[in-house]
């Protein structure tokens, strides 16, 4: 028997790992990726034989590229504009999200490099959209009511993890 590999997790995709990167690569935590390059790449359809194009964003800190679908690629619009070459070297915050109820998805929720929340809202596809995305960066400020006394402290910057595996 040959040398067997503990996985870092046990979800069923990490048992099928490919270039692209899946919701269970993020291992249940959010993570920032540091946008190196956006376009667009030819690869298998569905259909058997056929090819489609694809949008893929790589990353200076991931071996592993994402397939970015149309949402993700609206937050993106909403958190550095029109222009994706200048999504080129920003940060983006993703994380794991439930979709259709039952299967995992990648979702853009904000990035470290804005310095308030964007609040987004239209339409994707058929579907109405409302999503705030967060300044993941930022410690926020909260006011606390405590004996009689009103305190402001600095809330610790939602965090997200280096490199997915």
């Amino acid at each position: 028997m040959g040398e067997r590999k503990k996985l870092p997790g046990t979800d069923f995709d990490l048992l099928f790992p490919g270039k692209y990167l899946k919701a269970a690569d993020l291992m249940g935590k959010p993570w920032n990726g540091k946008i190196k390059w956006v376009g667009r790449e030819e690869m298998p359809s569905p259909d058997k034989g056929a090819k489609e194009e694809a949008v893929v964003i790589e990353f200076h800190n991931s071996p592993k590229a994402l397939i970015c679908n149309k949402t993700n690629g609206v937050f993106l619009k909403a958190l550095f504009g029109r222009d994706y070459s200048k999504w080129v070297d920003r940060v983006v915050t993703f994380a794991p999200v439930k979709w259709n109820g039952e299967d995992w998805a990648i979702r853009i929720i904000g990035s470290p490099e804005i310095s308030e929340d964007v609040a987004f809202e239209g339409k994707i596809g058929f579907s109405h959209v409302k999503k705030t995305l967060i300044a993941t960066g930022k410690a926020k400020n909260q006011t606390v009511q405590a004996e009689g006394k009103t305190v402001t402290a600095a809330l610790p910057a939602r965090q997200a993890e280096d490199t997915p595996t």
